[in-house]
C-alpha cells in the first residue's frame, strides 16, 4: 500500500502521503507506534498502530490507499 499511493502520487492522481509517527510504551516497556497518513486534499488521515512501526505504517497506508480509490473511483462515474 505504501508503494501503491507513491506511485498515485507519481501519476499525479494525489499528493505524496504524508506519515507521522508517535511512539508510545505498554506496561512492560515496548515501544508501541502509531503513524497517521494524510494526503493533501483529502478530508481524512488514517492510522495505524503496531509494535512495528514499519507495520503501522503499513496500515495506515492501506487504510489511505482504500478511501483514494474510491473517492477517485466516485469521480469517474
Amino acid at each position: 500500500a505504501i508503494n501503491q499511493l507513491q506511485e498515485l502520487a507519481q501519476k499525479d492522481y494525489c499528493s505524496m502521503p504524508d506519515y507521522n509517527f508517535k511512539e508510545d510504551h505498554d506496561d512492560n516497556g515496548n515501544p508501541i507506534w502509531t503513524c497517521d497518513c494524510g494526503i493533501k486534499g483529502y478530508d481524512f488521515c488514517f492510522s495505524g498502530t503496531s509494535y512495528s512501526k514499519k507495520e503501522a505504517k503499513k496500515q495506515a497506508a492501506y487504510q489511505m490507499l482504500l478511501y483514494v480509490l474510491e473517492k477517485e473511483n466516485g469521480r469517474r462515474k
